[in-house]
């Protein structure tokens, strides 16, 4: 009897605890800096990390580095595949004539040949990328309000990224499904709507958070960060191809967006066409828009450290373009190396050991090696990881404005 007493007893001493336990957590904390997940929006130190993020992720796949790892945004058998960049590299270019890849599995033959269908990786990959950067951005605007300081000016980082994402999307795949801040939350199929409608959201968006003037200022401080400009330079891109999305002529729309980014910008050519694709191209005076990698903090296996690499072949010292490995995959065929004329800078190719008719697709050497891109300072010196590049991705530059 003494024993059940014990067991009776310690059960409710064990109850007693635990209630007290759990009535203690249902505390504020005690210390005002420690941040919750009810204060973290009213938070803007806490809402510029959760901005970060959402630039990151179109550079690299999530928080556990390069390597595979369920904890990344997206899963994938390939990391350095599930990133944007890369994705959407292979998307434009080895389906045009400027870039083929001679590694040859199906999907990249599906794009060397233009015989790409709906179950092709890239085409998946490069989706829902953009579709969980467009949630990253309506958590964040659904969870924040204007205030007229820094939460206004991240609000409207966030609405020209998500504009941006939309844009790629349009672009590419035409119908799509639209999502924002104020849609449902839970399974669900989101409308599809055509690139009429897209046309329409994405101009008014983006002239609507320009007007606004809650943008960040242009400046060395702000690098890598959405500005007026960059905003400018999205609409102007789809007003340029207003008529391939069925809208009509759009050009002097175009043209008066592009004259204030050349005129007003302060954006200026480089003198040296090359610095605009290495190491340090974060001192260019001509990148508008970077996506922003770096070799020890922005590690990827996409980006351009996928654009170095995958260029470079064995035969190459390819320590002298700052880098510890060639994958010997992409090269330019004879469409795009015949266009140069003699004494253009531009034309930054390896030619020896390898034919400027690409008569074997499944050979590297049949093809130019493109060295536009390196891991290299301007200076000369290496980046901070031979690994992985410090180089940045120029998606916009003062050129493509010009």
């Amino acid at each position: 009897m003494k024993k059940h007493n014990i067991i009776i007893s310690a059960a409710l001493v064990s109850g007693m605890l635990v209630e007290a336990c759990v009535n203690d957590l249902d505390v504020e904390p005690l210390t005002p800096s420690v941040v919750t997940s009810a204060t973290a929006w009213n938070n803007d130190t806490a809402a510029e990390c959760f901005l970060a993020k959402i630039y990151s992720a179109f550079a690299i796949n999530g928080q556990d580095g390069p390597g595979n790892s369920d904890a990344n945004d997206i899963v994938g058998a390939d990391q350095g595949e599930a990133t944007f960049i890369r994705s959407y590299w292979n998307l434009q270019e080895l389906s045009s004539d400027e870039a083929k890849c001679s590694w040859g599995d199906e999907a990249l033959n599906g794009l060397n040949y233009s015989n790409w269908g709906p179950t092709n990786r890239f085409i998946m990959l490069n989706y829902d990328r953009l579709y969980v950067n467009i949630a990253f951005c309506n958590e964040f605007l659904h969870s924040t309000s204007d205030d007229g300081g820094k939460m206004s000016e991240y609000r409207a980082e966030a609405r020209v990224l998500r504009a941006f994402s939309y844009y790629v999307l349009m672009d590419l795949y035409g119908n799509i499904p639209f999502t924002d801040e104020n849609s449902g939350i839970g399974a669900y199929l989101p409308e599809q709507q055509g690139r009429a409608y897209f046309f329409q959201w994405i101009e008014s968006e983006l002239k609507d958070v320009v007007a606004s003037g809650a943008l960040p200022e242009k400046s060395t401080a702000n690098y890598g960060k959405v500005n007026k400009y960059v905003a400018e330079m999205i609409l102007a891109n789809l007003y340029i191809n207003a008529e391939v999305y069925g809208q009509g002529d759009h050009y002097a729309d175009a043209a008066t967006y592009l004259a204030d980014i050349i005129d007003n910008g302060g954006y200026i050519l480089e003198p040296n066409y090359q610095h605009n694709f290495n190491a340090d191209n974060n001192l260019s005076s001509e990148i508008i828009f970077p996506i922003i990698f770096d070799g020890l903090y922005a590690q990827s296996f996409g980006g351009t450290t996928y654009v170095i690499k995958s260029a470079l072949g064995k035969d190459m010292q390819i320590s002298t373009y700052g880098v510890d490995d060639a994958w010997e995959g992409n090269r330019a065929p004879q469409d795009l190396s015949s266009i140069f004329e003699s004494g253009d800078t531009r034309a930054l190719f390896y030619k020896e050991n390898r034919t400027q008719d690409m008569s074997d697709n499944t050979s590297y050497k049949s093809g130019w090696t493109v060295v536009k891109f390196n891991n290299l300072t301007r200076d000369g010196q290496s980046g901070s990881n031979p690994a992985f590049a410090d180089t940045d991705f120029p998606f916009y530059r003062l050129a493509d404005a010009y």
